[in-house]
């Protein structure tokens, strides 16, 4: 977008926004140049500038970077810097993702066999074991939140994105109602009590990743949902 007034600006005097990758609820997503590594490409993720629950949207982009920062596994990129822009938006800097998401894997190869599901899943257990063992969930596990990303000498690493939804473990949702609809996770790997209470835990993360390993496997969705209705 020609009118973005981050494109092209340098952010924290080392990181020149290049081109926008995408958006989600409350950030958008740009590759951004290292100047002070040779040009090293990265990504950063700004809040959005319209947002209409800034407080829980800055809180949100906070717990995202606070909580990759604490991971180890290498499914999760690295955080590289946080910082606020000349307007005063809050951001932060990662390593740069790139490859095919798992969703877009399936639909242009088709089900996996088990010997090339198993060590995906096997990454993607690593990343999740190690968030709830910091008491952490993450609450959007999905086929288009993995990326198989070809790594030079290394074959294909398995990379988990998007902490936006997360939380404490040991914090409680609120309870669904006409004014509080469900608003985390997708609907085709929610699991059932979410859907009808809005609670997340552990076992709900665990049941999202058993519909990903369905839908590797099968190479459909188990359900077919387009709302949470």
């Amino acid at each position: 977008n020609r009118h973005d007034k981050l494109l092209g600006a340098i952010l924290g005097d080392d990181f020149r926004v290049a081109r926008q990758l995408g958006f989600g609820g409350y950030a958008r997503v740009y590759a951004a140049e290292q100047l002070s590594v040779g040009k090293r490409l990265v990504a950063v993720k700004v809040l959005h500038a319209m947002h209409n629950d800034v407080s829980a949207a800055v809180a949100g982009l906070k717990r995202e970077a606070a909580y990759l920062a604490l991971m180890r596994s290498p499914c999760f990129p690295r955080i590289l810097r946080t910082g606020t822009t000349p307007d005063g938006l809050p951001y932060f800097v990662m390593e740069l993702v790139s490859g095919r998401t798992l969703d877009v894997a399936i639909r242009e190869s088709g089900a996996m066999s088990l010997r090339q599901a198993a060590p995906i899943l096997d990454s993607l257990m690593e990343g999740i074991g190690e968030m709830h063992a910091r008491d952490i969930v993450h609450r959007d596990i999905k086929t288009g939140n993995v990326v198989l990303e070809e790594s030079a000498g290394y074959g294909v690493r398995v990379r988990m994105l998007d902490l936006g939804s997360a939380k404490p473990a040991f914090e409680k949702d609120l309870p669904l109602s006409p004014t509080n609809p469900l608003s985390v996770g997708s609907p085709p790997y929610v699991a059932p009590e979410t859907a009808e209470t809005g609670q997340t835990n552990e076992l709900t993360d665990i049941y999202s990743l058993g519909a990903v390993a369905y839908e590797m496997i099968c190479g459909i969705r188990a359900l077919h949902l387009k709302d949470t209705s």
